[in-house]
């Protein structure tokens, strides 16, 4: 049977089935893809540890060095992700739209009530009961 034998609907399956197996072996290849030390040589949405979304728009408007579409993913060299998040790495931040709210604490819920409270004692206010949970 020659290639021209094959009818035309049966090639056009085969080709689509071919495309997605095609797809299918890149994400795989990607998912494998190590540099020496044996990490992952790129990073994806799911493994750079931002949220998805964001990864996407910075893949999209080039602010990530070297990304490209592999399947259906992004994936960025480790390296040029690695710098991006060096130099855009901030220190605690209020939320958003509050420029008034207290930055955030390493200090623990309990160590806060603690120090509210030993301030309330200096003050001369009556300590709160604590909560029944």
């Amino acid at each position: 049977m020659s290639p021209d034998d094959i009818p035309p609907d049966v090639r056009a399956a085969a080709l689509t089935l071919l495309g997605y197996f095609v797809s299918i072996v890149r994400n795989e290849a990607a998912k494998v893809a190590t540099n020496d030390n044996g990490a992952p040589a790129y990073y994806t949405a799911e493994t750079c540890g931002i949220p998805p979304t964001t990864f996407r728009r910075l893949c999209r408007d080039g602010t990530l060095k070297g990304a490209k579409i592999i399947g259906r993913s992004w994936h960025v060299p480790r390296a040029s992700f690695d710098e991006w998040r060096a130099q855009h790495a901030t220190a605690t931040r209020a939320p958003a739209g509050r420029e008034d709210a207290a930055p955030a604490t390493e200090r623990s819920a309990e160590e806060l009530l603690e120090i509210e409270r030993r301030e309330e004692a200096e003050q001369g206010k009556p300590a709160p009961r604590p909560r029944r949970r």
